[in-house]
């Protein structure tokens, strides 16, 4: 009989959550990552905010592969608020400092350059549904979905880390030998003293050259740049 197809796996365990800020004690990080999407759950932070962010602890590096996030339940006006969106996978945490006042009139840039931007969409909820998924291939324990620009407000149900099914390996960095030292320069040629430097010889059959003399096998030499340009025309000399 046909096996049954593999069961989807678990998500990653999180063993905490940040908010760049928090609406009120109701909608908290942790909100987002206890496994649970019902009705009116969720983490939010607060309205209008600058590139607010909420970055997920894994407890330990891990090899990911893909992040669903499931968004707000309740709100039809609310769902949109997801919009555009980013996926960061860092080795170390806070990817994003929290605004600099109320306002968030600064944006947060990234503090530690291991922080790397693994995914990033523009959600509506007429093509994503609730739920989406997406690859978010990367090797870290922190993951951060940041929302960017200003007047944004982030209140998701929650977001699930999934690692990678596949065998990952890093990468190994292959050392050159040094370059072998140049070939020493040919010594000059060798000229007959009666002939000088400005003479060429050929010693095969029928071949003469442009300048000069040219030596015939039987002994005979020809100057070169005339008629008399090839073995077996009249001799010069």
């Amino acid at each position: 009989p046909p096996k049954d197809p593999p069961a989807d796996p678990p998500a990653l365990p999180a063993v905490g959550a940040v908010l760049s800020s928090t609406y009120n004690s109701n909608y908290e990080a942790e909100k987002c990552i206890d496994g649970e999407w019902p009705m009116h759950k969720m983490c939010h932070s607060k309205s209008n905010s600058y590139s607010p962010w909420l970055e997920i602890d894994l407890g330990e590096t891990r090899q990911i592969g893909t992040v669903t996030i499931h968004n707000r339940r309740g709100c039809s006006g609310c769902r949109d608020r997801l919009g555009a969106w980013e996926l960061w996978v860092s080795d170390v945490p806070g990817t994003f400092c929290s605004a600099s006042n109320e306002y968030g009139i600064r944006l947060c840039e990234a503090s530690t350059p291991r922080a790397r931007l693994c995914a990033s969409g523009e959600y509506t909820h007429a093509s994503d549904g609730d739920d989406f998924t997406t690859l978010c291939a990367g090797l870290g324990r922190y993951v951060t979905l940041r929302l960017p620009g200003r007047s944004r407000t982030l209140n998701v149900a929650e977001v699930q880390v999934f690692a990678s099914q596949g065998k990952h390996t890093r990468a190994r960095c292959r050392v050159l030998a040094p370059p072998s030292p140049p070939l020493p320069a040919p010594p000059p040629p060798q000229y007959p003293p009666e002939l000088g430097p400005n003479v060429v010889l050929h010693d095969a059959p029928g071949v003469g050259g442009w300048t000069g003399w040219c030596t015939c096998p039987n002994g005979e030499r020809y100057a070169v740049g005339d008629q008399y340009n090839g073995c077996g025309s009249p001799p010069r000399i």
